[in-house]
């Protein structure tokens, strides 16, 4: 049953059961109190109470006693004002006693009443020896009138012989007053005895009680400390296995009440996480489905790439190869320009010469007159293409200035000269030319 309690029980059951402790020790604390109480309540209100009146009556008793002695001496002495007074006083001091006796009488029946054990016994004592005391107290008085009567008629004989009874009555009284005064001091100072022990008791008691609670409080505590620990020790398995990866062992639930829930909440919390990692872990499968399927598709783009680079590095290459060969092309193109210029030269050189031939042979070549205007237009084309084939040489050195002098030089051979040779040919023999050749 204990096994199944939950924390809060066995916090509220420790609590209960040190509380009952303490209340069980109060109780027995309180009834020991209560009965010390009742105790000094009878030494404080019967017995010194009745000590005390014990004390006045019987110091009333014995001024009587010193009042009658006293009378009787003055009455023998004839001193009759002075026994007259004395006699007074004794009335009085009879008045003092009875009061002090009926005192002591209630005091008495009030212990008996309401006391019990030892004291009740020891106040049924001391009844009996106060009504013996009264009694003879009484008697005392009785025989003291009946001498102050045969004294006042004189007859000092009887009152002589009286006075030797009531000396031994007195000391009856005196003895018995002694016996009940010694009777009440004895049952006090037994009742105060009492009244110690029962203090030393409630010390005692008080003292077990509370090292028996604290005993069973420190012996409770480990065991509800014990219960918290392994309960917590548990749940501190199951994080210390769930803190390593491993979601797969199960959390028991197996505690009840608020550790319970606690174990139940990890347990949640344990699927939860499963779940999370089983959703995670199937996107991450889908994920890395789509990321195989984009790497294949990267890898079919990287491959053609590669082969758009390997075609631009051939391309590169050849590139770089005609850029040499452009490059020794157009080297040799300028050394070809410049012979081409040279020969231009030359070639301008004869047109000169021929145009002065021409000039001396106007008459003879009036019918080719418009063979000669083409062949001065031509002359002019070709020194403009001169030039632009040195302007384009000089500012690309492109492969594109070969071609240009290759049409010059096609328009010169297949144009310029077998113009000229035709024109040479027409010439007088005296004034032939021989035309030189020219070096394209």
């Amino acid at each position: 049953m204990f096994s199944q309690m939950t924390l809060k029980q066995r916090l509220r059951w420790f609590i209960a059961f040190v509380c009952g402790i303490q209340a069980l020790v109060a109780l027995l604390v309180f009834v020991q109190l209560a009965s010390t109480e009742k105790q000094l309540h009878g030494v404080a209100h019967t017995d010194m109470p009745v000590l005390a009146s014990l004390y006045s009556a019987s110091e009333h008793v014995f001024k009587q006693q010193v009042t009658y002695n006293e009378a009787f001496r003055h009455s023998i002495e004839n001193h009759q004002e002075k026994y007259a007074d004395l006699k007074k006083k004794f009335d009085k001091l009879e008045v003092a006693v009875s009061e002090d006796f009926e005192k002591i009488r209630v005091l008495i029946d009030e212990g008996i009443s309401h006391s019990s054990g030892f004291e009740a016994e020891g106040f049924q004592t001391a009844s009996q020896e106060f009504v013996s005391l009264v009694d003879q107290h009484i008697l005392w008085q009785k025989h003291v009138h009946e001498i102050f009567d045969a004294l006042d008629a004189g007859d000092i004989k009887t009152a002589d012989a009286l006075s030797i009874q009531t000396d031994v009555e007195a000391d009856k009284i005196a003895k018995m007053s002694e016996v009940l005064y010694f009777t009440v001091e004895k049952m006090t100072e037994k009742a105060v005895v009492n009244i110690e022990k029962q203090a030393t008791t409630l010390e005692y008691v008080v003292i077990g009680a509370t090292v028996v609670s604290i005993i069973m409080a420190l012996i409770l505590s480990s065991i509800i400390i014990s219960f918290l620990v392994s309960s917590l020790d548990k749940v501190f398995q199951s994080l210390s296995i769930m803190a390593n990866g491993d979601f797969s062992v199960p959390c028991k639930v197996n505690l009840p009440g608020m550790l319970g829930k606690l174990q139940d909440n990890t347990e949640k919390t344990r699927l939860s996480i499963n779940k999370m990692l089983a959703g995670i872990a199937d996107e991450v499968v889908d994920s890395s489905n789509s990321l195989s399927s984009v790497s294949r598709e990267v890898q079919g783009i990287v491959d053609v790439q590669s082969r758009e680079i390997m075609q631009v590095v051939t391309s590169t290459n050849e590139l770089a190869s005609s850029a040499t060969q452009i490059a020794g092309n157009a080297n040799s193109t300028h050394d070809t320009t410049e012979d081409v210029l040279s020969q231009a030269n030359e070639s301008l050189h004869l047109n000169n010469e021929v145009v002065k031939q021409i000039g001396l042979l106007v008459d003879s070549l009036s019918q080719s007159s418009e063979a000669l205007g083409k062949l001065e237009e031509n002359s002019h084309n070709i020194t403009t293409v001169l030039d632009v084939i040195k302007g384009i040489a000089e500012q690309t050195n492109l492969l594109a200035l070969n071609a240009a002098i290759e049409a010059a030089r096609l328009v010169i051979r297949d144009v310029v000269l077998p113009w000229l040779l035709m024109r040479c040919e027409t010439l007088p023999r005296g004034h032939m030319i021989r035309p030189q050749k020219l070096k394209l």
